[in-house]
């Protein structure tokens, strides 16, 4: 079975390269990006080797369908480096349906059981939790 889109969650400049190998490739392929953190975050700004970053997204950007951002505060740390994106951003918000999900507070005092994915920096806030429950 043929494969219609790939949505990569792309802030590596490796990915540039396979984006440009897939779409060479595969020219009715529907390639797509997503990012739920601002610029800054994942395209190191604050490092030396920012510029390498920005060059080649610039490059994936030019090659995507589209780019998946998660609020206007992503689209516009986004769009301040990446000015030209504009027409390929599709903003999909994150959130919690409260009809599917209903916390129940009495139970704050139990035992939390955590189960986290990714990477453990400050930024993600899983100390926070910790702390609370510690």
């Amino acid at each position: 079975m043929p494969i219609d889109a790939i949505i990569f969650h792309a802030n590596a400049p490796f990915f540039a390269l396979v984006i440009h190998l897939l779409k060479k490739r595969n020219k009715t392929i529907k390639i797509f990006i997503y990012s739920h953190a601002n610029a800054k975050d994942w395209l190191y700004l604050e490092s030396k080797k920012s510029f390498i970053y920005v060059w080649f997204y610039k490059r994936m950007v030019k090659k995507v369908d589209g780019i998946f951002l998660i609020s206007k505060s992503v689209e516009n740390s986004f769009l301040r480096i990446i000015p030209f994106a504009r027409n390929k951003i599709i903003l999909n918000y994150n959130g919690i349906d409260l009809t599917n999900f209903k916390p129940n507070f009495q139970d704050c005092h139990l035992p939390i059981r955590l189960i986290y994915v990714g990477r453990l920096i400050p930024q993600k806030g899983v100390q926070n939790i910790l702390d609370q429950k510690s």
